[in-house]
């Protein structure tokens, strides 16, 4: 949708770079589309990508320091570090949400793989709208583990002292549990929830707050394993300032990507 007086509010449809606003973001500079000092913005789409084909928005959030001082190549890569830019500089969590990150990781001795397991129908808690991995996935990301491991060893060499799991599966992180029985697997028992689906209009504060909760723990762990496609999985991976591991559904391992995938593809 075009922008408003006070607000953006757009989801779903702007994945596409013919949509309105993707468009917008495109071929406008940011200062047309955005006039006012105070501005609602809400959406789940890769609008940074889009701002970036812009020349003169580059310029300009490269002179503000948001961009990394070397240009990346491909731009979905500066639109990555574009987001995590943003977020680490501006994002910052409360006490509350900080207590909480204390509190699960709270007695735990070394290094902290976290994965993200983001899997859709048929195996999330919900009945989601789309479908990332199946069930032959959830070994992937047990065995990338070590991989991520050994690939970060040069900036960390402990050992693993807990994986930390955040699904929208309760199967999936009992699974993962199942895999380690010599290390503690940290993950929330109560059962996930989404905040945009047909099936939910809407979520509790503390459904959300706990969703924030394990965003930053990710975020937070010496390797971060997430799934491609997730939004969720590339803010945490952006709120940790490097491009993290991923699992793609049909594929043996894990690897950090050549190209970013915001969600679903864009050409």
């Amino acid at each position: 949708m075009p922008p408003s007086r006070d607000a953006i509010i757009a989801y779903n449809k702007c994945f596409n770079p013919r949509s309105t606003i993707a468009m917008a973001f495109a071929t406008q500079p940011l200062a047309s589309l955005i006039k006012q000092k105070t501005l609602l913005f809400s959406t789940n789409c890769p609008l940074f990508l889009f701002l970036l084909q812009n020349p003169d928005n580059l310029q300009r959030l490269a002179s503000l320091g948001l961009l990394p001082t070397a240009p990346l190549s491909p731009l979905d890569h500066q639109a990555f570090f574009l987001l995590s830019a943003v977020l680490r500089r501006y994002l910052v969590p409360l006490p509350l949400v900080e207590q909480e990150v204390a509190a699960r990781l709270a007695g735990v001795r070394g290094d902290v793989a976290a994965l993200h397991i983001r899997c859709g129908n048929p195996l999330a808690d919900f009945k989601d709208q789309a479908s990332f991995l199946s069930v032959k996935e959830v070994s992937v990301f047990n065995r990338c583990v070590k991989q991520a491991k050994q690939a970060k060893q040069a900036k960390q060499t402990g050992k693993v002292g807990a994986i930390m799991v955040a699904s929208d599966s309760t199967r999936v992180k009992k699974m993962i549990a199942n895999y380690n029985p010599a290390v503690p697997v940290l993950f929330a028992d109560a059962k996930s929830t989404h905040t945009m689906t047909r099936y939910f209009s809407s979520m509790s504060s503390q459904s959300l707050l706990q969703a924030f909760v394990e965003m930053v723990l990710l975020s937070r762990a010496t390797v971060l394993i997430g799934t491609t496609r997730s939004s969720f999985s590339l803010c945490a991976a952006a709120m940790k300032g490097e491009l993290p591991f991923l699992v793609t559904r049909g594929v043996t391992s894990c690897s950090i990507p050549k190209r970013i995938v915001f969600g679903f593809a864009v050409s």
